[in-house]
């Protein structure tokens, strides 16, 4: 198993444990997101990653498409609490397996496929996967943080 799949296993994992507690509507920072949005956000980003490394699979250097996080927390699904349980966690959990599964499956020839982002230019597949794990265990310290374990 690679490093970077192992830190997508570990992370869901952890994730799916995560002793929320009725913690969800606690900000993270005064004037930032709240947990639950956090939560909402790290799926999102997840699954926008997952897609581009598909994309750089199948297609010979596309451009990958950004996102507006700020816009997509701004909609009342990504603040829903109930759902965080029954569809955020289990998703997430879900979707940083299959990145797990996928990248060990892998050689380094297909790990150094490139795709173009309009923002950072030209990115390889593995350096996407780094970016979107350390995006997520960025998010996880500060939900450990607030939650204090």
């Amino acid at each position: 198993m690679t490093h970077i799949s192992q830190r997508f296993k570990l992370f869901a994992e952890e994730f799916a444990n995560l002793p929320l507690g009725g913690k969800e509507s606690q900000l993270i920072k005064d004037g930032g997101w709240t947990i639950g949005q956090v939560v909402h956000h790290i799926t999102d980003a997840t699954l926008m990653y997952l897609s581009r490394v598909m994309l750089v699979l199948s297609s010979e250097k596309p451009t990958l498409v950004p996102f507006d996080q700020d816009i997509l927390a701004s909609y009342s699904f990504s603040s829903d609490i109930p759902s965080i349980s029954t569809i955020e966690q289990p998703l997430l959990t879900s979707l940083c397996n299959k990145f797990s599964f996928i990248l060990d499956k892998l050689s380094e020839e297909q790990m150094g496929k490139l795709g173009y982002h309009p923002e950072i230019g030209e990115i390889s597949l593995k350096n996407l996967a780094t970016r979107c794990i350390e995006h997520n265990e960025s998010h996880l310290q500060q939900i450990r943080n607030v939650l204090q374990y």
